[in-house]
């Protein structure tokens, strides 16, 4: 413990236990190195099965999302082009939901201070105060930081993603911006209704939640019982990053969740359960990224 590893190198169990592993596994492991420039290790495995990449957790596609209608809500669109925030105010005619607009970093900052808006879409690269600084001095302030930060950009690669995201952003949005992938991204924060082309309201959900009333009367105590038991359980799981963890982690929400028909978190602890059988180690990152951001939903429904 508190030895840098970069400074003084493993102890070189690591590459023996794998290759004792892969040797248990009837396969090979190979090695081609050049000092100075690296090494590659390369293994075989034969005549087994591999498990095909499981679809991170959706509850709806953007296809359906497109027909969403919000609740009340005020928005915030902070973005220096003129017909960027026109478009966005344009998918939100004949709805409930307010359009506060701000032409710069600095601008959506002071919006934000007065305004106190239910979500936030900022553009990244604005004049004066880009979206990384605006984002950073939102988060910073205990009156705001709770406010859900959705990144917009033109940037649409998979490191730009990545880079956004670390950043401390809640969502990210690549430009142009689609009705459907904006509704989408603002129904994990914002209670909904789901209605069709013709404008019938089917159903309502927050989050992609929908509870029956006996688990609506228990809400408070449920949500102090997932703050209580299993925050401390799923921060030891995402740190550790031990498979060990995450599956004790997984098997708990999932009982906890189907004993109370909280069907997003049960759908999350059968995921991760399957994930770890299956050493899916990007989807297990994806779904406990998704935990935060399910028991913020669950929490809507009692406001």
């Amino acid at each position: 413990d508190g030895q840098s590893t970069r400074k003084y190198g493993g102890t070189g169990l690591g590459l023996a236990i794998t290759r004792r592993l892969v040797e248990m596994m009837k396969g090979n492991i190979a090695l081609e190195s050049e000092p100075g420039r690296g090494s590659i290790f390369k293994i075989t495995l034969y005549g087994v099965a591999v498990a095909g990449t499981v679809a991170k957790i959706e509850d709806h596609k953007p296809g359906n999302a497109e027909y969403f209608i919000f609740k009340q809500a005020n928005i915030l669109v902070a973005d220096d082009v003129d017909l960027n925030r026109f478009l966005i105010k344009s998918f939100f005619k004949k709805s409930d939901i307010q359009i506060i607009e701000a032409e710069d970093g600095q601008q959506a900052v002071l919006a934000a201070e007065q305004n106190k808006p239910d979500i936030i879409l900022m553009d990244i690269s604005m004049p004066v105060m880009d979206g990384y600084e605006a984002m950073k001095q939102i988060k910073g302030n205990a009156e705001l930081k709770d406010i859900p930060v959705i990144a917009l950009t033109a940037r649409a690669m998979t490191h730009d993603k990545e880079q956004i995201m670390s950043a401390g952003f809640d969502g990210y949005l690549a430009k142009p911006v689609k009705r459907a992938e904006l509704f989408y991204e603002l129904s994990r924060f914002i209670p909904y209704s789901e209605g069709s082309e013709k404008g019938e309201v089917r159903s309502e959900k927050s989050g992609g939640e929908s509870l029956p009333p006996e688990t609506l009367e228990k809400l408070p105590e449920i949500i102090n019982q997932l703050e209580k038991e299993f925050d401390s359980l799923f921060r030891q799981a995402s740190e550790s990053g031990a498979f060990n963890d995450i599956e004790n982690f997984a098997n708990q929400i999932r009982a906890f969740a189907q004993q109370h028909s909280l069907h997003t978190l049960t759908a999350l602890g059968q995921d991760l359960i399957k994930h770890t059988a299956n050493f899916d180690v990007e989807n297990i990152d994806a779904a406990l990224n998704s935990y935060p951001k399910l028991i913020d939903a669950i929490k809507c429904l009692i406001r």
